[in-house]
């Protein structure tokens, strides 16, 4: 049996199976003799005599090591790494085979991504010791993967968990929220009715956020296609937003540029939930001026109406620092604005996910103390 078992993933269970090693050289005789050092051990030994027959294995089999020569006619040893490399889900570890010893060809090896060299002519001690080490590298790698994705599976289950348990007690608050509104109340205890009923809103609308994270996350989100009408959709979201903005004395316009189709083929729904995240992150960060909504139609792709919407406002603006990362989950510009504007830093992570899979995008620019403009592309096909 090897040293070092590879392990991988069968659903629920792993399994452990024999290290599979390629060696890859334009000697039948280094191929030989690698075999007869790795076979005896336990590891089963595929050869290939160039860099195209080696990638062709590679693209059929399994790999765990691959050993690869550094001069062979045609593609080169250094070529070859780099092919093998560039693509991760891979993840097969080379060790180079060389019979020079300029570091500049070591240089070279690990430029192209090898993790380690072997001399020629073999010292079978010699290439055991790094295919050992190798072996045993990888496999904790593997564990610790399969460990992060069930540690992901955990806390997904957990949000989803606690979100919907957290829900259903919140639709009663501010459903008594609602009851307490229509009694008779002084004017000090509307206010606080008032903050009450924000407050129990903001919790709401977070609890639903992570929620869709979750259901995003573990890719359990569907988008339909239905018929609606883009001018409604957009000006429901508007009005949704009406007395947010008129409480802070903020504008709230829409333009509607060109001529639009009377009906598309899309999830409304989608499309209304990422406005009201943009809109409502635009009006949370504005303090003076408004916000304005411009709908236009783009170039039109594939037979599809590509619809882009823009979200702008006058507020504190994002500095070209924090832009790059406003849209990772639980992310704000800095950890002031959290404290100082609330919220978990989600709007705009589920918005550019729900836009992406609704085949669209979100971009933005900003300017610090100036303002932000958001914009929202998404691909429908008429009805």
């Amino acid at each position: 049996m090897p040293d070092t078992a590879q392990t991988t993933s069968t659903g629920k269970n792993s399994v452990t199976s024999t290290p599979i090693i390629l060696c890859v050289d334009d000697e039948p005789l280094n191929l030989i003799l690698l075999e007869s050092i790795l076979s005896p051990c336990g590891y089963e030994v595929l050869t290939a005599t160039n860099g195209i027959e080696a990638l062709e294995i590679i693209r059929t089999v399994r790999i765990d090591i691959c050993l690869l020569d550094v001069m062979m006619p045609g593609m080169d040893g250094f070529e070859t790494c780099r092919l093998i490399k560039s693509n991760e889900a891979l993840n097969i570890p080379v060790i180079m085979i060389t019979a020079c010893s300029e570091a500049e060809k070591r240089i070279q090896g690990a430029q192209a991504g090898a993790e380690n060299f072997i001399s020629k002519p073999f010292d079978s001690d010699e290439v055991l010791a790094r295919v050992k080490m190798l072996l045993y590298a990888k496999s904790r790698n593997d564990r610790l993967i399969l460990d992060a994705d069930a540690g992901n599976k955990a806390r997904q289950q957990f949000l989803s968990h606690i979100s919907h348990e957290l829900r259903t007690p919140m639709i009663g608050v501010l459903g008594m929220t609602q009851i307490l509104e229509m009694t008779e109340l002084t004017g000090e205890q509307r206010e606080y009715l008032k903050d009450l009923n924000h407050s129990g809103e903001n919790m709401f609308s977070l609890v639903c956020n992570i929620l869709d994270f979750t259901s995003i996350d573990a890719g359990k989100t569907d988008v339909k296609s239905v018929e609606f009408n883009l001018r409604d959709c957009i000006e429901d979201a508007v009005t949704m937003q009406k007395n947010i903005t008129n409480a802070k004395g903020l504008a709230l316009d829409v333009a509607f540029i060109g001529a639009f189709p009377d009906l598309l083929m899309g999830d409304a729904q989608r499309l209304k939930q990422i406005l009201l995240n943009l809109v409502g992150n635009a009006i949370k960060f504005t303090a003076h001026g408004g916000i304005t909504i411009t709908v236009q139609l783009d170039e039109p792709e594939n037979k599809k109406v590509n619809v882009k919407i823009a979200v702008c406002d006058s507020g504190i603006g994002i500095s070209p620092l924090a832009l790059d990362k406003i849209f990772l989950p639980f992310i704000q510009e800095d950890g002031s604005s959290t404290r100082k504007y609330g919220g978990a830093g989600l709007g705009l992570t589920l918005s550019r996910r729900l836009a992406e899979l609704m085949g669209g995008t979100i971009s933005v620019e900003s300017t610090k103390n100036v303002g932000s403009c958001f914009t929202l592309t998404v691909p429908f096909a008429e009805a």
